[in-house]
């Protein structure tokens, strides 16, 4: 009985020693495990959202640039179809364009 008991007091002290002390009150370890992996499983979420969003605004960003090179691209043309040369079209983007022409 005397074994019993001492062990029930241990077990009751490993306990204590367990328990972290939170905001809303004590936590067990497994409990603490349970939030780590739900706080993991959080923060790859976020970074798989940050992910998305830096590739949604480079997307703004490019489709932005091609609208501003078609509305060029389209003035050129509405002046004269005849009279418009790729190289005048293509002028500020020399570079790019140097090995497709």
């Amino acid at each position: 009985m005397h074994r019993l008991k001492e062990k029930a007091l241990r077990r009751a002290r490993l306990e204590e020693k367990a328990a972290v002390i939170c905001t809303y009150g004590p936590i067990r370890v497994s409990d603490a495990r349970l939030r780590i992996a739900c706080d993991e499983y959080n923060r790859q979420a976020a970074q798989e959202e940050e992910e998305r969003r830096l590739l949604n605004r480079d997307v703004r960003d490019e489709v932005a640039c091609i609208r501003r090179w078609f509305k060029e691209v389209r003035a050129h043309v509405r002046r004269n179809v005849r009279d418009v040369k790729i190289k005048e079209i293509f002028s500020h983007k020399k570079k790019h364009w140097k090995s497709v022409l």
